[in-house]
């Protein structure tokens, strides 16, 4: 069987997220009928580069700069033509039979040059759905991209509803699909190891900046220990370095320094879930996210900001308004824990088994809808 060509696409670089763990299952789940690159946005070394590199290459296609005022605006503009050139030299070089990209409006450049090369299969995914905080200019920037990825996309995917509304606009044809995730069934029986000391190890994971809102994890915390002083928070996890030196700032303003530890990216997931109580993740906005349903996998309680997709919920989930203020997370954390205790409880996870979503893949991969 001759395999067919994929080039996939993501911002930034293959560090640890979620996004880059479900290509990185797509990729150890059909690569042997399917031949995968990726292009990404920043250098190299990445967490899963060498793991990718053993089925495919990477391309890097770096941005003009990182924009985020708005003089900003031209050298936003200036940098889909930059990228949509870079990309075009790349399928000059490779005939690829489909195109996947999973980087949300920044898509629309990489699609119009896949269309405009002849790749007939041109799939975009929207992973994230929609923020409070868009400021104006960026809405009107974020409607012209929209009308380019409608144009050239083949087939539409998102993990929501509400995902499919924020990136394709509302009344869209994208389908809503679940994520494939690999190594499921590992987190079932992770062994579970208690501190010695007695402490409520709470874990923050995924990346940390402004979206994923570690800072009201914080807050959280500091109400927590009033009641009971052997709360602990880990904040595990690659990010923004200006924002991780807020959190220490921050930390170091409240007198916590004993009760958090920042932990890099290079941690074992399962090793985090094996020493934690809980899961809190008190996020701005968010699509489905991965860590979430990897906790409940492992039987952790998740407390959760309600504007993460009610997806998510495995039956662990415990969502609540950030507007609510720290002091109610932190007593919606002390009256779970005094009814449920801190047992580990099984929940299903059939529905998300990972051989027949990639199927599902490989499929739209060679354009059958």
């Amino acid at each position: 069987m001759n395999k067919i060509k994929v080039l996939m696409v993501i911002d930034n670089g293959l560090s640890i997220g979620g996004v880059q763990e479900i290509i990185m299952a797509l990729v150890e789940e059909l690569n042997e009928r399917v031949d995968f690159d990726i292009i990404v946005t920043a250098d190299s070394p990445q967490y899963y580069d060498e793991e990718f590199k053993k089925y495919g290459s990477i391309y890097c296609v770096k941005r003009i700069k990182n924009f985020r005022s708005f003089k900003g605006i031209y050298h936003f503009i200036m940098d889909d033509y930059h990228i949509y050139k870079k990309v075009i030299d790349i399928l000059k070089t490779k005939k690829y039979d489909a195109i996947y990209c999973a980087n949300l409006f920044s898509a629309a450049p990489f699609l119009k040059a896949a269309g405009r090369s002849g790749v007939p299969v041109r799939i975009v995914h929207s992973m994230v759905a929609a923020s409070s905080h868009i400021l104006w200019y960026s809405k009107l920037l974020y409607s012209k991209k929209r009308c380019v990825i409608n144009k050239y996309a083949t087939l539409k995917l998102s993990i929501s509803k509400q995902s499919g509304n924020f990136l394709y606009g509302k009344n869209n044809d994208s389908l809503v699909v679940k994520n494939p995730i690999r190594g499921f069934s590992d987190f079932f029986d992770l062994e579970y190891f208690p501190d010695v000391n007695h402490h409520i190890r709470m874990l923050h994971l995924g990346y940390i900046g402004a979206r994923k809102n570690a800072q009201f994890s914080i807050e959280v915390l500091e109400k927590l220990i009033v009641t009971n002083p052997q709360f602990q928070l880990i904040i595990a996890g690659h990010g923004d370095q200006n924002y991780i030196e807020e959190l220490q700032n921050k930390i170091n303003v409240l007198g916590l320094k004993k009760y958090i530890s920042l932990i890099p990216n290079t941690v074992d997931i399962k090793e985090m879930f094996k020493n934690c109580e809980l899961v809190i993740l008190p996020s701005k906005n968010e699509g489905i996210p991965l860590t979430l349903l990897e906790a409940q996998a492992a039987g952790i309680p998740c407390f959760v900001s309600n504007l993460v997709e009610k997806e998510v919920n495995r039956g662990l989930c415990t969502f609540i308004s950030i507007d609510n203020g720290a002091e109610e997370w932190s007593n919606t954390i002390l009256n779970y824990l005094e009814v449920e205790g801190m047992l580990r409880k099984r929940v299903d996870m059939s529905d998300w088994e990972n051989d027949f979503i990639c199927d599902m893949y490989y499929k739209w991969f060679l354009g059958n809808k």
